[in-house]
């Protein structure tokens, strides 16, 4: 579980900033999918919470799947990834390295709109990775805690 929020501003920040190449709009798109897959009762690891907290945990896993497509296939096949978005193909981040490799490979945008309506993307069992495992100085600082006055 985690402590700290990561709200829709935040994660689009942070996305903008890691991959400073991806198209304008896309952001905003992946923002609308982590509230969709809320919407859609879909959560992270499965398991129900509130939807303010949901969303920042959608928020979270997608930011990880970018940080990693970054780290294992470089940048320009994570921007490819994440804009993606821009032609309404957002995949889950149980689907990114699959799609990574497959770009990196010297697949393209409709290699993976196949591996994706063939089922081929999924990671098996779905994993949803966390900011706090993979790149922690991305976490969002803890509100300061109130002085107790009398």
């Amino acid at each position: 579980m985690i402590n700290e929020k990561l709200t829709k501003d935040a994660f689009q920040s942070q996305l903008r900033a890691l991959l400073p190449g991806a198209k304008s709009g896309a952001e905003d798109i992946w923002a609308d999918f982590a509230r969709e897959c809320v919407e859609m009762k879909q959560y992270v690891d499965f398991m129900e919470e509130p939807d303010e907290t949901a969303r920042s945990r959608w928020y979270d896993t997608l930011l990880a799947g970018f940080v990693l497509l970054k780290r294992d296939f470089g940048e320009d096949t994570a921007t490819k990834i994440c804009n993606l978005s821009l032609d309404n193909q957002c995949l889950y981040p149980y689907e990114m390295q699959r799609a990574g490799q497959d770009l990196y490979d010297g697949g393209n945008v409709n290699t993976i709109f196949r591996l994706m309506e063939e089922g081929r993307l999924e990671s098996s069992p779905p994993s949803f990775p966390k900011l706090r495992d993979i790149a922690p100085q991305m976490l969002p600082e803890p509100a300061p805690e109130m002085p107790f006055q009398l």
